[in-house]
Order: structure tokens, then C-alpha cells, then sequence
């Protein structure tokens, strides 16, 4: 099956994303270490032939451009970005912000309500937004070379903290059979790192609980000390 492309101007976009992946390298000193490219480069051949899931940690509001803006220029063969986005996170400025930024990459935010959010919608709203993710989540899963990234913490973390950890990418990962990669962005003394980590290939073995604790333990693996918090 041919991977999905993004439909934006190919020769145009991609001139502006490595002008953009240029000036992110010097405004925000980013850094890619050479087993990160390794595991990148890993990751690159897999999007040949299936999906993946993407576990990734961040800590910075400049990370919601930098990620995607990274993952298109690394991976030659990546179709489609997609993931969750809080709807309180999607709304006025927000909105056409990430919409730019996701038409540039070929990034499709998906509106979901967090659970503090909840009372403000009704039944039939979250009915529609639950639908909404479950139908694009399928679509762009069932095809090669599309990545699906998610927070497992929900949002902007400083240490991983297992009571927030939200188990749903380790559902999908698990249940979808995907191979998953741990990922991060950390800044530290003016320098932001990427961190990659390596493909964890899927298996039915164990529980969702033993799966999550498993994917995180990796996700710390390529965290500062400092930062593995509970998976330390």
C-alpha cells in the first residue's frame, strides 16, 4: 500500500521545513546524538511497511513545533502525523497555530476532552469527539508509514509520575500489534536534545498494566536520571 504524503505543495514545503528544521537547530541548539539517528534512521524502515506509535515526552510549549518539524525532516518515509490534542488546547490562537503547523508537516490533531474538562461538554458532544478519534485513529493506523504521538502523562511532564500515566498508547500499541518508539525532547543549559529511543516490537504477551510499565521503563531509559521520576 502507498504511503500517504502529505498534499501541500511537496517542493515548496519542503524547502520551508528545512529552512524551519535550520533555524530550529540554532534558535533552540537542538542536538541529535548519533545513536538517536541510529534509532531514527531504524524507525525510517519500519514506516515502509506499518505504522507506529510514538511515546514521547516534553516538557516546553516550543516542543509542539519543534517535534513535528524534527520527525518530517528525519523521516524521508513518514506519511501522516496524527495524536491527541486537548480540545481546551485547540481553540482561538491555539487552533490556527497548530493547524499551520500541521498542514506545513502533515499533522493531523485529534480534539479530545481531558477528564477536568469533561463537565463542560454534553454527552453528545463527547459522544461525537470520542467517534471522531476512533475513526481516524483506525483510518490512519491500518495504513504503512503513519505515526500516531501521544503524552502518557497527557501533557507537558518535568518527571515521569506513574499515577498520571494514561495507558491508552500502551493499548494501542498492544492491542494493534505496532511496534512503538520512545521518544523526548529535554532542555537542559540552553541546549534541547532529542532523544530516540529503539523500536520495542509489539507482542500479545503479559497485561496492559505490564505492557505500560514496560514502555515507560523505556521511555526513561533515554531521560536524565533526573528526570525518570518513578521509573528512576
Amino acid at each position: 500500500m502507498e504511503i500517504q504524503r502529505p498534499t501541500a505543495e511537496n517542493s515548496h514545503n519542503n524547502t520551508i521545513l528545512k529552512l524551519a528544521y535550520w533555524l530550529i537547530k540554532i534558535g533552540a541548539n537542538l542536538r541529535v546524538a548519533d545513536e538517536d539517528k541510529e534509532n531514527l534512521s531504524q524507525l525510517n524502515q519500519e514506516l515502509l511497511t506499518t505504522s507506529a506509535i510514538l511515546f514521547i515526552y516534553h516538557s516546553g510549549l516550543s516542543d509542539a513545533v519543534i517535534m513535528p518539524v524534527a520527525m518530517r525532516n528525519e523521516l524521508p518515509n513518514l506519511g501522516k502525523m496524527l495524536g491527541p490534542v486537548a480540545i481546551s488546547h485547540y481553540q482561538g490562537w491555539q487552533k490556527i497555530g497548530l493547524d499551520m503547523i500541521g498542514q506545513l508537516t502533515g499533522s493531523v490533531p485529534i480534539p479530545v476532552i481531558r477528564k477536568k474538562d469533561e463537565a463542560r461538554f454534553s454527552d453528545e458532544e463527547k459522544t461525537h469527539l470520542f467517534r471522531e478519534l476512533a475513526q481516524k485513529t483506525d483510518h490512519y493506523l491500518s495504513q504503512p508509514g503513519n505515526l500516531y504521538g501521544i503524552a502518557p502523562m497527557g501533557t507537558r511532564a518535568h518527571t515521569l509520575d506513574s499515577s498520571k500515566v494514561n495507558s491508552s498508547f500502551a493499548k494501542l500499541a498492544h492491542g494493534r500489534q505496532l511496534p512503538a518508539i520512545p521518544m523526548a525532547l529535554t532542555h537542559t543549559n540552553g541546549q534541547t536534545n532529542l532523544k530516540v529511543g529503539e523500536t520495542i516490537r509489539p507482542s500479545s504477551a503479559g497485561s496492559l498494566i505490564e505492557a505500560t510499565n514496560y514502555y515507560m521503563s523505556q521511555l526513561a531509559r533515554i531521560l536524565p536520571l533526573e528526570l525518570r521520576g518513578d521509573y528512576s
